[in-house]
Order: C-alpha cells, then sequence, then structure tokens
C-alpha cells in the first residue's frame, strides 16, 4: 500500500470514526423515540376506530331494541304481532293494513332518529312481512320470501342476538344496484316465548365508515369482518391503504380486537415502512449532515495526505526511472530545512558518490567479462564435436555398420538442431523431423519394438512453434508411457488448427498415470512459470514442466500443456500454442 494511501486512510479514519459513532447514537436515539411515536399513532387510531364502531353497533342494536320493546296501548309490538305467530292463521288485507297502522309511529320514529337506516321488515311466520321504507331507490322484493335464506335461517339460529351482512347489492331482496348492509333478529313472545318473525333492519353501509378518523389511509388499513360468515363488512384497502396489507410482516402493525357484537371484528393493520417515512425526515436531515461531513472530512484527509506525501512519492519517482550508469539528482526540494530536505540532500550526496563509483567500476567489470566470454568461446569448438561425429559415420559404413552409421547421422542432426541460436521460433516440419532423429536411435535401441506414427496435415508442417517442444514428449512417452517397450508398442502424434490456434497431441498406449500421480502433474504445470526452471528437468515429469513453462513464458497465460491419462489406457498430452506463422521460423542453423 503506498504511504499516501495509507496518509489518507489514517486522516479519514480520524475524523470519520467520531462523526459515524455519533450520528449512529442520535439516529439511534431518534429511531427508538420515532417507534415509539409510531406505536402510539397506530394505538390511538385503532382503539378510536373500535370506539367508533362500537358506538355504531349500540345504535343499531338501540334502534332494534326500540322496535322490539316498544309498547304504548294499541302500538305493542307483541300485541300486534301475535296474531301472525301461527303459520296457519288467515290474514286479510284490512287486517294487514290495520298492524302497520298500529306500528307506524314507532318505525317512522325509528326511521326519523337513524338516517342511516334505509327500511324496517318484520317476516312473520304467517307469510305476512311488514315493511316501513324512507327510500324510494331501495324497495323489497313483491312477495319476498326469505324462509330458505341462509340469512334468515341463522337469524333464527341465534335466538334474539343480532344477525349482520355482509356489504354487498343484495339483489335477491331488494331492488336497485346500491350496496347495503342489513341486520336481523329474532322476535319473539315474551310471555309464551313463541315465535313472532324476523326483524331486518336495512342500512346504509355508511354507517360503518371510519374514514373520518382514519386520516392517512395510505398507511393503515381498517377492516371489520364477520367472524360467523368471513365476510367483509367494511375495509379501507379499496383505497391505496392495501399497500399496507401487502406489506412484509416486519414492516407493519397488525391489532384485532372483538366488538361489543361479538361476530364482529376490527382489524388495523399499519404499514410501519411507509409511516417511517412521515416521520423520518428530521432523520434524513441528520444522515444528510452527516455524509456531508465526510465528504469534507474525505476531501480534507485527500488534500493533507497529498501535501504531505508529495515531496516522497517524487522522490520514490525520481528513483524508479533511475536507469544507466548515470543517476540523476534532484533540486526541487534540497531548499527545505526540515527532515524532507534532509532526505533530498543526503539523496544527491548519494547519487553523486555512486556515480563516480560506477563509472570505475563498471568499465572494469565489462573488460573482465568480454575476457571470460571470449575464453569460454575458444574452448567449445562444435564443429569439432559434429565433425567427429562425421568420422564415426564414415567408419561405420567402411564397416558395414548400418546401426551405428544411422545413430551417428541422427545424433549429428540432433546436435546441430540442438544448437541452432538464431530464433526459439522453428516449424513444426523441423521439429517432426529432430524427432523421427530421436526414434530412429531408440528404434535400433530397442529392437524395433514400438512404432511411431504421424497424423499431422500436410498444411501445417509448415506453421511455426516454439523449438524443442515435441522431443522430449516422445522421450516421456518411451521413458514412462511405454516403460521402454514394456508396456506398451505404439506412439501417436497428431494435430489440428482451430481458431488462429495450433493444437498438437503425443499419445501413448502404454501404462497411463495414476490418478494420485495424474493430480500432482497436472498442479505442477499449473505453478506460475519462473525463469529459474528454464533448463531445468524433473524426475517425474521428465521435461514436462520445462516445456510448459517455456511456453507460457514465449506466448502468454493460457497455453501450454494439457494431460489426460487412464491407468492400463495410455496416456495424452495436448500443445496448445497461437498460431503466429508470420514469425520467420529459422533456416539458417547449419554448423
Amino acid at each position: 500500500m503506498k504511504l499516501r494511501l495509507k496518509f489518507f486512510i489514517i486522516f479519514f479514519l480520524i475524523s470519520a470514526i467520531p462523526i459515524v459513532l455519533i450520528t449512529s447514537v442520535v439516529y439511534r436515539r431518534y429511531y427508538t423515540t420515532t417507534y415509539q411515536q409510531m406505536d402510539e399513532f397506530s394505538s390511538n387510531l385503532f382503539e378510536k376506530a373500535v370506539q367508533q364502531t362500537d358506538d355504531t353497533l349500540d345504535d343499531i342494536v338501540k334502534a332494534a331494541n326500540m322496535f322490539t320493546f316498544y309498547s304504548s296501548g294499541s302500538n305493542s309490538l307483541i300485541q300486534n304481532l301475535r296474531p301472525y305467530a301461527d303459520p296457519n292463521v288467515s290474514t286479510t288485507p284490512l287486517s294487514i293494513y290495520q298492524t302497520k297502522q298500529n306500528i307506524k309511529y314507532i318505525c317512522q320514529n325509528i326511521l326519523n332518529s337513524y338516517d342511516f337506516i334505509y327500511g324496517l321488515y318484520v317476516f312473520t311466520p304467517a307469510g305476512v312481512t311488514i315493511d316501513y321504507e324512507n327510500t324510494k331507490d331501495i324497495k323489497l322484493h313483491y312477495q319476498y320470501d326469505p324462509t330458505d335464506e341462509a340469512w334468515y335461517q341463522e337469524a333464527n339460529r341465534l335466538g334474539g342476538s343480532l344477525y349482520v351482512s355482509d356489504v354487498a347489492v343484495h339483489q335477491s331482496m331488494f331492488s336497485g344496484a346500491t350496496p347495503t348492509v342489513f341486520v336481523a333478529k329474532y322476535l319473539y313472545d315474551v310471555y309464551s316465548h313463541k315465535c313472532l318473525g324476523v326483524l331486518l333492519v336495512n342500512c346504509d353501509p355508511v354507517v360503518f365508515d371510519l374514514a373520518n378518523i382514519n386520516t392517512m389511509p395510505d398507511i393503515t388499513t381498517i377492516t371489520i369482518e364477520n367472524t360467523d360468515t368471513g365476510g367483509i363488512i367494511y375495509s379501507s384497502a379499496g383505497t391505496a391503504a392495501g399497500r399496507a396489507e401487502n406489506s412484509k410482516p416486519h414492516q407493519k402493525e397488525v391489532l384485532s380486537s372483538a366488538l361489543s357484537l361479538p361476530a364482529l371484528k376490527l382489524t388495523a393493520v399499519t404499514n410501519y415502512s411507509m409511516l417511517y417515512k412521515e416521520f423520518n425526515y428530521t432523520g434524513l436531515l441528520l444522515i444528510a449532515i452527516s455524509a456531508t461531513s465526510l465528504v469534507i472530512a474525505l476531501i480534507l484527509s485527500w488534500v493533507l495526505s497529498h501535501y504531505l506525501t508529495q515531496p516522497i512519492v517524487e522522490l520514490s519517482r525520481i528513483m524508479s526511472e533511475q536507469q544507466g550508469s548515470d543517476l540523476e539528482a534532484c533540486e526541487r526540494y534540497p531548499a527545505r530545512s526540515d527532515e524532507i530536505g534532509i532526505l533530498y540532500n543526503e539523496y544527491n550526496n548519494m547519487v553523486e558518490k555512486l556515480n563516480t563509483s560506477i563509472k570505475m567500476d563498471y568499465q572494469n567489470k565489462l573488460i573482465a567479462l568480454d575476457s571470460q566470454m571470449k575464453s569460454l568461446e575458444a574452448r567449445i569448438n562444435s564443429h569439432f564435436l559434429f565433425n567427429t561425429l562425421a568420422s564415426f559415420n564414415s567408419i561405420a559404413e567402411i564397416d558395414g555398420s548400418d546401426r551405428l552409421s544411422t545413430m551417428s547421422i541422427a545424433l549429428g542432426n540432433m546436435f546441430r538442431y540442438t544448437i541452432k541460436t538464431k530464433s526459439e521460433l522453428v516449424t513444426i516440419q523441423d521439429e517432426l523431423n529432430h524427432v523421427n532423429d530421436y526414434v530412429s536411435i531408440q528404434k535400433i535401441r530397442f529392437d524395433n519394438k514400438f512404432d511411431l506414427i504421424v497424423t499431422i496435415p500436410e498444411a501445417m508442417k509448415g506453421l511455426t512453434v516454439l523449438k524443442l517442444i515435441l522431443q522430449p514428449l516422445v522421450e516421456n512417452a518411451i521413458t514412462h508411457g511405454l516403460k521402454h517397450c514394456q508396456t506398451g508398442s505404439r506412439i501417436t502424434i497428431d494435430g489440428y488448427t482451430k481458431d488462429s490456434l495450433i493444437f498438437i497431441r503425443v499419445s501413448d498406449d502404454g501404462q497411463g498415470i495414476e490418478p494420485g500421480q495424474l493430480e500432482e502433474l497436472q498442479k505442477l504445470l499449473q505453478e506460475e512459470a519462473a525463469f529459474t526452471e528454464l533448463g531445468h528437468r524433473n524426475n517425474q515429469s521428465i521435461g514436462l514442466k520445462n516445456i510448459n513453462t517455456r511456453i507460457e513464458l514465449y506466448y502468454g497465460k493460457g497455453y501450454g500443456l494439457t494431460i489426460e491419462s487412464e491407468p492400463g489406457m495410455g496416456t495424452s498430452i495436448l500443445i496448445k500454442i497461437p498460431d503466429i506463422s508470420s514469425a520467420a521460423p529459422d533456416k539458417t542453423g547449419t554448423l
């Protein structure tokens, strides 16, 4: 890590840590207070909704009870309904009209007192319906019979408790398309306990509307549910408040309570994530101030670190750019009297002394090295060795020893090919010739117990590859794969090109490689290439690592050897290199 970056990190942390700590503590405190306020808001809204709904239910119950228990002479409800308690009683229009007139006062009083009531209906066991309505839009269907209706049967089953319907357009009962909600109550004679009929009070759904207390419908959903029927009496989810229902469990507060009518339950769902946004403007301001402070601290840290380290960076740059035998002094900061000035002055003194020393020592070393090289060149005469091998070949031909002649010629060719130094690139054909020279010697050695099969297309033989990459693989196949012709008898060299790449495969039908040894060999090939490995041979790989290293160093990462092998099935080594045929191969290696 560079010094400038270290100073920058130190300065920034010194200023940023207190800012972050203070902001965290303050924001945590603010966060806790905000959630307390949200809890209070949610609880207060819920309590108000429960109270208003209970008051509404009390009004409905009062209206039903007023109708049920009202008694004033001939207007007594029980007295007027007793004639219709018998299902088989005979009735006349006059008697029905008289009954309606007798209870007309109480019905009108109820309708006038509670403007949310659309109509009052009494369905008697005798099949007579006594009704009073205050709207022309919602009328009970003529001769409507509720006997088979589920609500009617449920009201009878409740035996005096109120039945509450869902909010809907009750088309089977009323005309028009206006949604209504009705309550039904079983009527009975308190003296004889006989059924007098079922009272139905048809109401405007607005009676349960809680919009007046739910000032933030986008945040809170209030629902009144009939637990007996599973129906919804009221829900604010018809507005955008539906988002509160769909919010994640940890982001919402759910409060629920039974109402004064046991069959009804009120549930309030508050979306805390949305409510938090309403309360969080101060928190956002706090975060904005902290972020601004951090940005200022970041800029100041960078400026200070740059100011303090610039002289050192400049000196480091000058030192890293020094090349050759002439070292240059720095004249930018020597006038300073602090430690930076001392550092620059001492560096300039060192450069001056080194320049003097280098000029003397470097020239002497070059002269000594030149002398040593000339001495080495005088000791090695490649022509002498090659001419000696030619002499062996002549003697072998005179003596009639074909095998010795073949070996001496092949060895001479191999030696000449090996010491060519004008280029590292040769043609594939040159590599195959070198392999053939080597194989001709090994065939004589092993009495032709193995065959070399080359199936490389003619079009590929003119392509250029790195020198000395095939013969070591053939040698490795003979030595380790065929075990000196004890476990196999065939070595194959084939190749192909694809997408500007050259692939050459050397395979054998020998003993193969055990899985553990193969894994170790593959790991060895994957190690980073190092120059110290050039020319190095490993007893386990017979030069495989050397070849792979040379290919990577010459062509780059991603090229090299791939080994596939199965015990008893042989080994296949694939060479992958790029096609750089434009590079001129070495055609002039003759000694």
